[in-house]
């Protein structure tokens, strides 16, 4: 009986080595390790005017709020800031048209608006869901984008404005 056990949990810690090595062998992946240390620091490109446009945006949005101590303000203002830089780009898109609608889902209603490219295909829709983790953003605050995707697809692009915490939960 003694021996039965034995060899028993021989054939166990065989199995387990060997399943061991396997799951090793497939998480290894790639030898990646001269990547571990850099002998120098990263070269950093020179900005072109692109990224100095949304390191300005940046600046303005979160850095002088929070230097002028308005950090804390409330979600409101933050909004409010979000929505203002959407239209300073107006004039980046004077031939668009922004026609609100109210789409509804299953019962309930969503406010939004269309972004209307010129010479867009009604026929070709696209549903754009804004960033902001939840908290920011609006059809207002992304028209930059939405229009971008309106002008390269030839679509109408809608922009839902969906709840924001922390006044909806999930």
């Amino acid at each position: 009986m003694l021996l039965k056990i034995l060899i028993a949990l021989l054939i166990i810690a065989v199995a387990a080595y060997f399943w061991l090595r396997l799951r090793a062998s497939r998480l290894a992946g790639e030898d990646l390790s001269q990547y571990d240390s850099a002998p120098e620091p990263f070269a950093v490109a020179e900005q072109g005017q692109g990224m100095e446009r949304i390191n300005a945006y940046i600046r303005e949005m979160f850095v002088v709020p929070a230097q002028a101590g308005n950090a804390s303000s409330g979600w409101t203002s933050k909004r409010e800031r979000f929505d203002e830089a959407g239209l300073k780009r107006s004039g980046d898109f004077a031939d668009v048209e922004f026609r609100p609608d109210v789409i509804t889902i299953d019962g309930h209603d969503i406010a939004g608006s269309w972004t209307l490219a010129p010479g867009y295909d009604a026929d070709r829709r696209l549903l754009y869901m804004h960033g902001g983790a939840f908290t920011v953003g609006s059809d207002i605050s992304h028209r930059p984008l939405t229009v971008q995707l309106a002008r390269r697809t030839g679509m109408a692009v809608f922009a839902p404005n969906y709840r924001l915490m922390p006044e909806n939960t999930r």
